[in-house]
């Protein structure tokens, strides 16, 4: 009964501070920080709790979605610059600490449905019409950086640009381990593992173990469970 009344006070009391720039689902919110440059940008959150987490929209024509779940979203940190750039979570998330960042034109982050992180995991977008996709039932460890960017520009010595922004896509049920990279341009393929520490510099094929750094192949015709060891 609580939690019904405190979120229509919250709900109430959000609209009439963001009014149709933020929507919310039945979203129970708690310690959660908006900031929506103009009314051309748009929140719109799915029926869950989100505590401790934060949303900075700068430009405009923005949109953030983040679809139901029955696990509370905690640490979720939102920032997108520019405009027509697109985030999307879609349902039964669970988040611990994830940090997204998209700077540009036309950008899109899209997480597929189940998808799992743990702590202090990081995916940034720079660029026009740049992007990373997540399939669906993905697992990230904690200290995961996804890079489609290299934030800042590299030049030959006639002032020309050599280091492009690239797109990344990871596929379905892809199990990334601990304190790894992925870096531009790379396609991780369904099923497959990325064993700790890793840097992705290529493709990973599906199916398969990739470890080291760069990261290469180590096994094939694997795939994994999320039952813990015994």
């Amino acid at each position: 009964m609580f939690d019904k009344i405190s979120r229509l006070i919250i709900t109430i009391f959000l609209r009439l501070k963001h009014g149709s720039s933020l929507c919310l689902d039945g979203t129970l919110v708690r310690k959660c920080q908006f900031f929506i440059q103009n009314n051309s940008n748009r929140i719109r959150l799915g029926n869950f709790k989100i505590v401790s987490s934060k949303f900075f929209l700068f430009g405009e024509n923005n949109s953030v979605v983040i679809k139901k779940t029955n696990q509370a979203i905690l640490g979720l940190s939102v920032k997108i610059y520019g405009k027509n750039n697109l985030l999307e979570i879609k349902q039964e998330a669970t988040i611990f600490g994830l940090r997204i960042v998209i700077r540009g034109e036309g950008c899109r982050v899209v997480i597929g449905e189940h998808f799992s992180e743990n702590i202090n995991c990081m995916m940034t977008c720079m660029g026009k019409m740049n992007y990373i996709l997540v399939g669906d039932d993905c697992m990230f460890s904690e200290n995961i950086d996804i890079w489609n960017t290299d934030s800042h520009q590299i030049t030959n010595l006639e002032g020309q640009v050599i280091n492009r922004n690239r797109p990344i896509v990871i596929g379905n049920h892809v199990w990334i381990g601990k304190n790894c990279s992925i870096l531009k341009g790379v396609f991780i393929g369904n099923h497959s593992i990325i064993g700790m520490s890793s840097v992705v510099t290529n493709n990973v094929d599906s199916n398969s173990i990739y470890v080291g750094n760069p990261a290469k192949k180590v096994k094939v015709d694997v795939s994994w469970r999320r039952n813990f060891m015994v």
